[in-house]
């Protein structure tokens, strides 16, 4: 009985060594290996047992080349998505901008051009120096001197209000979010209203998510072309039109959704003559993207 004991033992002992080293496999370390020192069914089994390894470690080493490969597709795609959306506002902005200051040079309105042109300067020093993500205070500071250019154009048909946080000053947001969508709201809203149009800018935080609000009493837009700009805001497809003049909302809320996600964008609410509300929804906390 002892010598069979011993003979089972140490024939069964690689077996056991197989069944400690699947043991080891099943907490995710693939390095280990069976030591082959027969040539009977056991060490055949062993042999297997390391052909097997060695295989699920090229196929995993494989799959982890093809996720990175993929990935880094997806996110060279999303980065020239952002430099293409980034590009477009830019000139749509300019353009505007010098429209005003044109007007005023031919209303005879010299020192008020004079002024706007001071502030354009600004504008045009802080856009060549823009990265893609600035400070909020750098944003707002860069939105407020385009409603200045336009507060002057409009002669006291429009005035603007900003309450934003201190303490969101310092968070880092993508560049030009703001200046299209007040920019959209003194466009639609003011420009076509006789009374004075008020632009209120503001920030709450709303199930753990920055939300800025561009809250304006203009025009409002009629319910059909609401209904259309909701679904552009849900397309993909390229912003070649500007027909409905939403191509600010448009840009801002894809550049947001291509850098934070599809949980974050713009939110417009809107009723004809009873001016427009956009909510500009951002991760609140550093690992969604903002820093402070």
């Amino acid at each position: 009985m002892v010598v069979l004991f011993l003979f089972i033992r140490r024939f069964l002992k690689p077996l056991f060594g197989i069944v400690e080293l699947m043991r080891k496999v099943e907490k995710g370390d693939l390095t280990v290996r069976q030591e082959i020192d027969a040539h009977d069914e056991i060490g055949y089994l062993g042999s297997s047992f390391n052909r097997m390894l060695q295989h699920v470690g090229t196929m995993m080493e494989r799959n982890t080349a093809l996720v990175r490969e993929v990935y880094e597709a997806k996110y060279l795609q999303k980065e020239a998505q952002y430099e293409a959306l980034s590009g477009q506002i830019r000139p749509h902005f300019l353009n505007n901008t010098l429209n005003t200051v044109s007007l005023l040079i031919r209303s005879g309105e010299t020192e008020k051009a004079v002024d706007n042109i001071g502030k354009l300067g600004f504008l045009l020093r802080g856009m060549s120096h823009m990265d893609r993500e600035i400070p909020l205070s750098a944003e707002i500071s860069f939105m407020e001197a385009y409603l200045g250019l336009q507060k002057s154009r409009f002669e006291g048909r429009l005035e603007f209000e900003v309450e934003i946080s201190r303490n969101l000053e310092s968070y880092r947001v993508p560049a030009l979010l703001l200046q299209p969508l007040v920019e959209n709201a003194v466009i639609h809203g003011c420009e076509g209203k006789r009374d004075a149009t008020r632009i209120r800018i503001f920030d709450t935080v709303e199930s753990e998510s920055l939300v800025l609000h561009i809250l304006d009493d203009g025009c409002g837009i009629p319910a059909e072309r609401l209904e259309r700009i909701r679904a552009s805001l849900s397309s993909t497809t390229p912003l070649d039109d500007e027909s409905d003049g939403s191509i600010g909302l448009l840009n801002v809320h894809r550049r947001i959704r291509n850098r934070f996600g599809d949980s974050y964008g713009l939110i417009v609410d809107s009723q004809a003559g009873g001016g427009t509300h956009v909510r500009v929804v951002l991760p609140l906390s550093a690992s969604g993207g903002l820093k402070e």
